[in-house]
């Protein structure tokens, strides 16, 4: 629609066969973790790089174009495929999650004002009321009929869901880099599956929308925590 628009698009894709299956008019192919589409985290240069190489596929007259980044751009050791919630041994967490999430906030509030920038957001849930979204988290992993206001009322309910955590699983991960700025990418996703209650609850939350019927809200648990 936007190209059809006269508007001129570039993706950056993690799976290379979706992206040769559909064709898009351009779009460059990166060999980083899921989740890191431009590649280590506060790694500006990097991240300048890749979206270098985007925007230089609209010199191409013509398409579908698919532009590989070299492996070489990915510079952290031992990168592969992002950890996972099942390849994470859990360890006994003591904070409740609404409490752990105030923590994270504050450290997350840190990392803001340092950096001005954020990839929380997409939800439209203010990071002050994430304690709100943990317990609308909560309630819907417990099969309840859950619903924020802040729910647009043409988004569906399990989309919001996967909104939500999509934004308060980044506020953790910024708010550790806060905390701990030299620990690797893998050994931070070891901590959020394996040490904290947020991580304790998406697989929670996870398990609610995959025991559906729908072939969708199950793509969707796979998002959420797999």
């Amino acid at each position: 629609m936007l190209e059809a628009a006269g508007l001129a698009t570039v993706s950056v894709s993690q799976v290379r066969e979706h992206t040769q299956k559909i064709r898009p008019p351009r779009a460059v192919f990166v060999p980083f973790p899921l989740g890191m589409p431009l590649g280590a985290p506060d790694d500006a240069e990097q991240q300048h790089r890749v979206l270098a190489t985007a925007l230089e596929t609209f010199r191409t007259p013509s398409g579908p174009v698919l532009v590989d980044v070299p492996d070489s751009e990915w510079e952290e050791p031992a990168a592969g495929a992002a950890i996972q919630a099942s390849s994470v041994d859990v360890a006994a967490t003591v904070l409740d999650v609404a409490t752990e999430a105030f923590t994270m906030r504050r450290a997350h509030e840190q990392w803001v004002a340092r950096k001005g920038r954020t990839s929380v957001g997409v939800s439209g849930v203010d990071p002050k009321r994430f304690r709100g979204v943990v317990r609308f988290l909560e309630a819907y992993a417990a099969g309840g009929d859950a619903d924020m206001r802040e729910r647009p009322e043409d988004i569906a309910l399990p989309v919001f869901v996967r909104r939500c955590v999509d934004d308060i699983k980044a506020m953790y991960m910024e708010g550790r880099l806060v905390e701990r700025p030299d620990e690797s990418a893998d050994d931070r996703a070891r901590w959020l599956w394996g040490e904290t209650a947020l991580g304790d609850l998406l697989r929670a939350v996870r398990d609610r929308i995959e025991a559906s019927d729908s072939e969708k809200g199950k793509e969707m648990a796979w998002g959420i925590a797999r």
